[in-house]
């Protein structure tokens, strides 16, 4: 069933290159890739905290109405998250690990806090995110929160190395 997603020679990446992970890790000041199995049982999500907000991309929503359903415009989505009692609204694309994407959707709900430009809205940011298309009138985000925009990346001369 996901032998479509697979990478040829994905495999035969350099051991030296790989960093295996297990659990949350912090990246630094204010960044942390949280463990969130669901969408892949090694799905991982950023939140970053800056001075002015925090917030979360990751795979495991296509919206930030994701987080918020009952604020959601799209037909059928607030009906559907009123009628199953749900908190979140998973994407379509995850059968194996329904139960660990919702819980996982639960805790990127918590650690993006509410959106600081719309308050009925979780500060989250899709990986993937739903757009609008021709073929699929009246399917399009209730809102799209502008990108996190704070800083600059600086690498380190280590990280340039290892590049």
């Amino acid at each position: 069933m996901q032998a479509v997603w697979l990478v040829p020679g994905g495999a035969d990446i350099p051991r030296e290159r790989v960093v295996l992970l297990d659990g949350d890790v912090w990246l630094g000041q204010g960044a942390a890739l949280l463990s969130t199995p669901g969408h892949t049982r090694g799905n991982m999500s950023l939140a970053v905290a800056t001075s002015r907000e925090v917030f979360v991309t990751s795979e495991n929503g296509v919206a930030t109405e994701s987080y918020t359903p009952l604020q959601s415009a799209i037909p059928g989505v607030r009906r559907f998250a009123e009628h199953m009692g749900w908190e979140v609204v998973l994407n379509g694309n995850t059968r194996e690990d329904s139960l660990d994407q919702y819980s996982s959707m639960v805790v990127e709900k918590l650690f993006a806090g509410t959106s600081s430009v719309e308050g009925a809205f979780i500060n989250f940011h899709p990986s993937s995110q739903l757009t609008a298309h021709v073929m699929a009138p009246g399917l399009s985000p209730t809102i799209v929160l502008p990108a996190p925009n704070f800083g600059d990346v600086r690498p380190t001369p280590a990280s340039r190395r290892a590049a």
